[in-house]
This record gives structure tokens, sequence and C-alpha cells, in this order.
């Protein structure tokens, strides 16, 4: 079984005391177990339903695999399905969904209502021998997951047969004491919870203020002093005086120019690919050390080449929102190339930074006018001429600098925050496995605790 880390093993040793005696379970991810503790099958426990209907009934709610939130049990708030399978699995309260398909067999959740869920969730109708919390709790253990991924089986979407589901061997205590166990897990998890959700809330925040500091700066300035003119255009209002407004195709050298397309067989190896992922960046700058690499010829190592200074858009994306986001490169250290869901500009630098220009591009203003310019009749999809008819904002050279110099110190420090809150993040998510883990393999005893709570 896998461990969790020391700070957590320590501090949950510190706080719980063990059972009295433990024995052998013969199960190697699971290690050893309460003396009185059985290990039994799933099949005998919380059997596969194996049952799918072949029409969604109209007057059920669905669940899709990435409304359930990996590792936690919970849905997904206000995430809806991309699409409703064909046959789907019908469940009623007190049933357990599992996922089936890697890298989703952390997803599990226990619904009370009834409703259907797609095909490549399980369902999973606890007997009276297993309470159904429990049973969700012990779906979530990391050792289990790790074994269960390691029993899959396919290449292109690997996943467990309902035999191999079935088959999976639990630790499984008496039936009072798994109620005692949900009942103490249930009542933990949820003051982590909400921890979690004050301190993403707190990132939302932080992300927020560096969107409202960028938009300013781009389009006010630094001086709040500075006399203001009407730009003439709606979604940019009042700017400084003293800047210029121009289309993008006259702050730019040359014409945009597609990415290169290539099958998976050409990855691997090769020349680092800005890929359309790479565009989804807070910082706006390229990370070449994350960039998957890819083979090309000559003649497309000089067609898509990358300068520092490029700037990479997205032009088609399956979601509204993906489109027209883009990311700057700045002086990468070797030959890169660039993919087809990108196009790349090449701005003019004698008469603007590309750095100012990224964070004018992401400045809200401008993201919104892209959004609104492409075309969305299948999926979002931005063409060149729309783009390029994008009004930019060009201070004099020395104030982009001013600017650019400004954005990057005060977006330093609200990534230093957002870092220690992630970080705090992980610690409490980190802790949140490994108690689940502890109390379901008997490696604390809680049944003390939940009495005291009672």
């Amino acid at each position: 079984m896998t461990a969790p880390s020391s700070s957590s093993s320590s501090s949950l040793s510190s706080r719980y005391k063990p059972y009295p005696h433990y024995k052998d379970s013969g199960v190697e991810w699971l290690g050893e177990i309460p003396d009185r503790w059985e290990v039994k099958r799933l099949k005998f426990l919380a059997p596969v339903q194996r049952e799918k209907l072949q029409e969604k009934p109209d007057d059920l709610p669905y669940i899709g695999l990435e409304q359930v939130e990996s590792a936690t049990g919970c849905l997904a708030n206000n995430v809806a399905p991309d699409e409703v399978d064909s046959s789907v699995s019908q469940f009623k309260p007190g049933d357990v969904l599992f996922g089936k398909l890697r890298p989703y067999l952390a997803k599990a959740f226990e619904p009370d209502f009834e409703g259907v869920c797609t095909s490549e969730l399980v369902v999973l109708h606890p007997k009276g021998e297993m309470q159904s919390r429990y049973l969700l709790y012990q779906l979530l253990v990391r050792g289990h997951v790790e074994w269960l991924n390691s029993a899959t089986y396919g290449t292109k979407m690997p996943r467990l047969s309902p035999n191999q589901i079935n088959d999976t061997r639990l630790a499984t205590p008496a039936l009072d004491e798994q109620r005692a166990i949900a009942e103490f897990l249930h009542r933990e998890t949820a003051k982590i919870d909400t921890l979690i959700a004050k301190k993403t809330r707190l990132i939302e925040l932080l992300e927020e203020k560096r969107a409202a500091l960028i938009t300013h700066a781009v389009t006010r300035g630094l001086n709040p002093d500075a006399p203001l003119r009407d730009s003439g255009v709606e979604w940019l209002g009042k700017i400084p005086a003293h800047w210029e407004i121009r289309r993008l195709r006259y702050a730019i050298k040359g014409s945009l120019v597609n990415g290169l397309f290539k099958t998976q067989q050409y990855f691997g190896a090769g020349y680092p690919l800005i890929n359309v992922y790479d565009a989804y960046r807070g910082d706006f700058v390229v990370d070449e050390k994350s960039l998957e690499r890819v083979e090309a010829s000559t003649a497309e190592l000089k067609t898509y080449a990358v300068k520092s200074g490029d700037i990479f858009f997205v032009r088609s994306s399956l979601k509204q929102e993906g489109v027209g986001r883009s990311v700057c490169c700045l002086n990468p250290t070797e030959s890169l190339v660039f993919e087809c869901h990108l196009v790349r500009g090449r701005p003019d630098q004698r008469q603007i930074e590309p750095e100012f220009l990224i964070n004018f591009l992401n400045s809200a203003f401008a993201i919104q006018s892209l959004i609104s310019r492409a075309n969305t009749v299948t999926m979002a999809t931005l063409g060149q001429t729309k783009l390029l008819d994008l009004p930019v904002l060009l201070p004099p050279i020395d104030e982009q600098g001013e600017v650019v110099g400004h954005v990057h110190a005060a977006t330093t420090k609200l990534n230093k925050m957002e870092l220690r809150i992630r970080q705090a993040i992980d610690k409490l998510q980190e802790y949140r496995a490994a108690l689940i883990t502890a109390a379901v393999t008997g490696r604390i005893d809680v049944r003390e605790q939940t009495k005291a709570a009672a």
C-alpha cells in the first residue's frame, strides 16, 4: 500500500491510537488489518450491476464521468456532462458509482437520489454486510486505486472488467464498525473540504485581482492623472490621450501563420512543440521545460520556427471561452515549433514590446472581444482576418516597458501568495487522503471519536 507523506502519518499517529492487535490480510496493497476484520471480495458485498438501459429516461437526472470529482467522493459543482451516453446504468439511493477507466479509478460517488449514469461508471449494489458510505471510502484508498490501475487492460482506453471489479478484495469490519468509520470520515472530511473551499475562494479572488490589475495597466497606464480621450472602441472606453490605437495587423511583421500538423507517430522525439494547452498559462509565457517533442523536417522547421517575442493565439477550441487566449515565447534556448490549433504572430518590436502586447491580449477587454469574434457553429474558431482586425493600444515604447515592469512586479507578489495557498490546499488534500486510508484499512481506531461526537 502506498504510504502517506511522513507529515500526514505522524499527524495521524499522534492524534489517533491504533487497534490493539493486527493480522496479515493476505492482500499486498492492504498489508495488516485489525485481527477482528475480514477480507472479502466485492462481489459478496456490493456486486456490479450489469444491466444497461438503451435509452435515458426523461424523468431521471444523468451523471457523466466528468461530473464526479477524483479522490473526493463528491460531485463537481456547476459541471454539466459533455454528452449523454447511448446506453446508461440506473442507480438508486444507497448505490455507489465507481469509474472503471484509467485514469479515473479514483472517481466514486454515493448518490442520495435516483438517476442514471454513463456506462463508464459502474453501479455497485451494497448488500446487508456492506454500508454504502464505508464502501465509498474504501474505493478512495490510494493503495487500492493504484492496485486497480495496475490491473487494467487495453491500450487506447485502459479499463477494468466487471469481473475484475467484483474480485477486488476489501478490508471488512462488522457493520456497526463500518458505520462508525463512515460517520467519522464524513464529519472530518467535511471540515477539511470547508477549509479547502475557503482557500480555493482566496485563489479565485487573487486571480480576479490579477486580471483587474493587468487590464487597468494596459488600458489606462500607470499615471492616474494622465489626460484621457475616447478610444472610439466601445469595449476599450477611454484611454490615455497620448496613446495610439491600431489594428493588430499593423503591429506585427508579415502575416499570421497557422501551426504544424503532425500525427501521433511523430511525437516523443525531435523539437519542442508549443501545443494548444501551453497557451493557458497564468503568466502568459511559454514554459519551455514543459513542452513535448515532435519530429519535423528542415522545411517544416523553417516554416514553423519560433523566435523570441513570437505570440501564439488559440484559433480553435471546443469551448467558446477557450478561443483567443494567447501566450508569448521569450528567449528560447533551442529551436521550437508550434502546432496546428495555434496561429503565430510576430510583433514589430520597433513599435510594441511583446510582453506589453501579450498582457494587453490577455486583458479582460481583449479576451472578450476575441471571443465575440469567433465562429461558434460547431466549435469556436477564430479566423485570421478577425484576429488581425483587433484594436491594439500602443503607448510610447518606453512607457510600455514601465507598464511591463509594473505588471511583472505586482503579479509576482500575487503569484507567490497563490503558490502558498495552493501548497496549503495540497497539504489538506494529502491529509484528507491519508485519513481515509488510515481509517478504512484499520491503521487508526476511530470508534471512540465517533462515540464522543454522538
